[in-house]
């Protein structure tokens, strides 16, 4: 906030970002900080009528736009939580949405897939030995 106590907000969406060159903005079609940021309070996000978000609540704010991932992630089925399953022994939290995933390039990059596993040569059979035993009930 100390750097836009100076500076008024930018309503140009083709304003060059001089000030987070470190910001790469890859999060769909939002192109425009000012989608989720305040315009004058940089420490809350903003509602789509313009009331404050705080930071604290920032899951209502992915919620606008994210919204069967915000039921998902009410239920359970999306995201992490952590602690007990059984809520009888001991408390639950789940992780907001910018624990896991960066706001300004939400998508997980792809993972690179393991090589296939080799078995030993004695615990796979040779292609004969296949064709041998189709139709024995005892192999």
């Amino acid at each position: 906030m100390e750097c836009h106590k100076s500076l008024t907000a930018s309503w140009s969406t083709n304003r060059l970002w001089v000030e987070h060159k470190s910001v790469k903005l890859a999060h769909g079609n939002n192109k425009f900080c000012l989608n989720c940021h305040h315009p004058t309070n940089r420490n809350a996000f903003k509602h789509d009528d313009g009331s404050e978000i705080a930071e604290s609540e920032v899951v209502a704010l992915c919620a606008r736009c994210h919204g069967t991932v915000h039921r998902d992630w009410k239920a359970g089925a999306h995201g992490r939580p952590n602690g007990y399953w059984d809520t009888s022994l001991g408390r639950q939290q789940k992780l907001t949405c910018i624990q896991c995933h960066d706001p300004h390039h939400p998508k997980f990059p792809m993972l690179q897939s393991l090589p296939a596993p080799t078995y030993p040569k004695r615990a796979a059979r040779s292609s004969s030995e296949n064709t041998q035993h189709e139709g024995n009930p005892k192999h």
